[in-house]
């Protein structure tokens, strides 16, 4: 996540008309200025769901398909719950974020079973089209095949 932002802008015109100087009118002179200001926030986006993957050592989940999917969130933390299904044997579970949210402490499967160990984790560089560095992100996936229909998972 980008820092806060706040991007001001003043506009300044000549004055115009007349105005009182003492106890004269006489025609105005100098400028006149306003500005105004407005504060952004730039938020990463989290990436997850499911990818057929045929290589076994996850070496095809790549940049292209982690930015192809389907579902993602725009959040501060690494922490969410998801709902998914694989249809294949050949489909895995992909979590990707950005690595400066930290490592992944747990992992549960339907709110109940602890199955970090079941995913394998790796680091991909994400370009995400603005002109901006691309962002590194810490991906998780799962092994193929290990996703059952209708599953929930929580990662923090």
């Amino acid at each position: 996540m980008s820092a806060n932002t706040t991007y001001t802008q003043t506009i300044t015109a000549a004055k115009k008309g007349l105005m009182v100087s003492g106890s004269k009118v006489v025609p105005a002179s100098g400028t006149d200025s306003k500005s105004c200001s407005a504060s952004v926030s730039f938020v990463d986006r989290i990436f997850y769901g499911i990818i057929d993957s045929s290589d076994p050592t996850g070496a095809d989940v790549t940049n292209t398909k982690i930015q192809a999917l389907k579902t993602y969130k725009d959040q501060t933390s690494k922490a969410a719950t998801i709902d998914c299904s694989a249809l294949s044997a050949t489909q895995r579970l992909v979590y990707a974020y950005p690595a400066s949210y930290g490592v992944l402490t747990v992992i549960k499967k339907d709110g109940v079973d602890s199955v970090i160990s079941a995913f394998s984790t790796k680091t991909v560089d994400i370009d995400t089209g603005t002109g901006a560095p691309a962002i590194s992100y810490q991906v998780y996936y799962s092994g193929a095949g290990a996703v059952s229909s209708k599953s929930s998972f929580s990662f923090s």
